[in-house]
């Protein structure tokens, strides 16, 4: 039995290979060489004057302006072309989008004969990220190589802010307030396993789950922070150094500030021909358990108190079709962690499969394995039940 968040994982780490959003790349790809005037392309004016306006509006709620200024190019038959080299990269377009953002040379590309409506709204976005690509060049260039926690929280804020300010623009244009939108949305928490309904159904599956974990969580980390205190706070969290799927999922906590930590893998004592390791944050926590059909009200509770786990894939020697794993989970005190062993183990096991957790003080380990290798694993769980924890984070209050 393989963990849903296992999956999960491998997919972030591919969402570049099969075409999806979520990993930012390092470098800008070559454009193709130019052939001459676009002959399906109009005139810029009216864009030029649509961005002029809507690069204004960002400053201001920034307090700050661009720091350089933004081109227009408007395209025709080359627009699909351009916006399928930036379909990779993370805030440079989105599905369907009206246009597209090159970082490399702070351009806009936006589709000749675009709606305004809809034109307008994508605009807002893509500047949205060029702003903050321009503030934090190298954060963009360095968040594929982030751990996978921290990747989703810097993919979360950077699609949760995009989508604030484009709520931002929207409701003002249309002559409302949008504090009124930002308190209907944030009235109730969101699970984010419902987050692929946000995104287009015709991207792959996967890629959809990866995309919607981002957005819901992003959204919702954006609004709660601007409620509480608008762009700076939000210019806080952009400098925060390592911002976690934790702090993105509970806003509050962020504000006042949060500990996370990890176990330390012991020498497990196995007989084991493979033994593989994933960190577990706070979203693969909240994730298993849902997976494994934890009610998310009971869940939120228990992830508000992870401060960081791990899994071992084990392959038992000689015995190919036996699998098992190794579940170590950092909590915040004792009560926490005895609640998290407790809903572990009311989890539904298949037949012929084990499922047990035990808990000591703050931490919590767990054994998924065919009920005959339960014995076999077992000593390896009480050497991780002893292990001290290492890599403990303090992270500063964002308030």
């Amino acid at each position: 039995m393989r963990p849903a968040i296992v999956a999960l994982a491998m997919t972030m780490a591919g969402l570049a290979a099969c075409g999806g959003r979520p990993t930012p790349r390092a470098a800008e790809p070559s454009r193709p060489a130019s052939k001459g005037p676009d002959p399906g392309a109009a005139p810029a004016d009216d864009v030029s004057r649509e961005v002029a306006a809507l690069t204004k509006r960002i400053a201001e709620l920034h307090g700050r302006p661009f720091r350089r200024p933004v081109r227009v190019v408007v395209e025709g038959v080359g627009f699909a072309e351009g916006l399928a080299a930036k379909d990779r990269e993370l805030g440079a377009a989105a599905p369907g989008s009206e246009a597209y953002f090159v970082a490399s040379d702070d351009t806009v590309h936006v589709r000749s004969g675009a709606r305004a409506r809809p034109r307008r709204a994508t605009l807002a976005r893509m500047l949205a990220v060029a702003y903050r690509r321009q503030e934090h060049p190298s954060m963009f260039a360095r968040a594929a190589s982030l751990p996978f926690d921290q990747r989703i929280a810097f993919e979360s804020l950077v699609r949760g802010e995009t989508e604030l300010v484009g709520t931002i623009v929207d409701e003002e244009a249309a002559g409302r307030d949008p504090t009124a939108e930002i308190a209907r949305f944030t009235a109730e928490p969101h699970d984010p396993m419902r987050g692929p309904g946000a995104v287009p159904a015709d991207l792959p599956e996967e890629v959809r789950r990866a995309e919607g974990f981002a957005f819901v969580l992003g959204l919702d980390f954006a609004y709660r922070l601007w409620q509480s205190g608008g762009f700076a706070l939000l210019d806080r969290a952009w400098a925060a150094p390592h911002l976690t799927s934790r702090a993105v999922l509970f806003p509050d906590q962020a504000l006042e500030g949060l500990t996370t930590s990890e176990p330390v893998v012991p020498a497990l004592g196995l007989d084991a021909e493979r033994a593989e390791i994933d960190r577990l944050g706070a979203l693969e926590l909240l994730v298993e358990l849902r997976t494994w059909g934890v009610g998310f009200p009971e869940v939120r509770d228990l992830v508000a108190h992870h401060r960081g786990g791990l899994v071992v894939r084990i392959q038992l020697a000689k015995a190919r079709e036996s699998v098992g794993q190794l579940y170590a989970f950092d909590q915040d005190d004792a009560a926490s962690a005895a609640r998290l062993a407790r809903a572990i183990a009311g989890v539904p096991r298949s037949e012929g499969m084990t499922l047990t957790a035990e808990a000591k003080a703050g931490r919590v380990i767990a054994t998924l394995c065919r009920t005959a290798d339960v014995g076999k694993l077992a000593p390896a769980g009480r050497r991780l039940m002893e292990s001290p924890s290492e890599g403990r984070v303090d992270h500063p209050p964002l308030r």
